[in-house]
């Protein structure tokens, strides 16, 4: 997990604590899913940002992890209160330089599979994370999560049923880890959860650290500076 500069400490804490707002900056989900499965309960909130695309020019790394600030800054500014956190994510494919995103025709998604078979590519989950201090002092961390993903090389009509039976149009390069049986995906190196859209693990370290626990759902107010 690479750290990014504008990450800063923050404190680990005990004891009672009082409820706060997990906050989601996206409507996925599968982010959803993921949270709720580790004990969370996020509210959502899908926040309406201009996200740069593949042909922006930048760097598959730095596009992941832009796009989440942008999600991430446009929720905590319009709805974090004092003590609040918020979450976002963004997740991109890369195969030798190219980034795939979300096909848009079916035709589209068969030729993504079709490229990205047979080979390793790169699935990198751009995460921004803050939390709200009325009186100063507002946390933030970021990073990237790399995961890489080797693909079987499929014949052409075995991958149409693959995008017909999992709806590839919502998802990067068109594929759907969380559903997938063995059919495109080969072996993974590093976290799964972040190919399915969040690196929960990370996620639930900075929580913690933030006075997050998982099992009565809220937030120690102590841990807020």
């Amino acid at each position: 997990m690479a750290v990014c500069p504008e990450a800063k400490p923050a404190c680990a804490v005990s004891g009672p604590s009082t409820s706060r707002r997990l906050i989601l900056a996206s409507a996925s989900p599968r982010r959803v899913e993921l949270l709720r499965g580790a004990g969370f309960n996020p509210e959502v909130r899908s926040p309406e940002v201009v996200e740069f695309s593949g042909s922006s020019g930048l760097a598959a790394e730095r596009l992941a992890l832009e796009n989440a600030r942008l999600k991430g800054r446009a929720v905590f500014d319009a709805w974090a209160g004092d003590g609040d956190v918020v979450v976002a994510a963004d997740t991109v494919v890369e195969l030798d330089g190219r980034i795939f995103g979300k096909p848009r025709s079916e035709t589209e998604a068969v030729s993504m599979l079709q490229q990205l078979g047979g080979k390793v590519h790169r699935v990198l989950t751009g995460v921004w994370m803050a939390s709200r201090s009325d009186g100063g002092g507002d946390l933030f961390e970021q990073w990237i999560e790399e995961t890489e993903i080797s693909f079987h090389c499929r014949q052409e009509a075995f991958i149409r049923a693959y995008v017909n039976r999992v709806g590839s149009m919502d998802k990067a390069g068109g594929y759907a880890a969380q559903s997938d049986q063995g059919e495109m995906i080969a072996g993974v190196r590093g976290l799964f959860s972040s190919v399915i859209g969040l690196p929960i693990e990370r996620v639930a370290e900075v929580l913690k650290r933030w006075g997050i626990d998982p099992r009565e759902g809220a937030i120690d107010r102590r841990c807020s500076s």
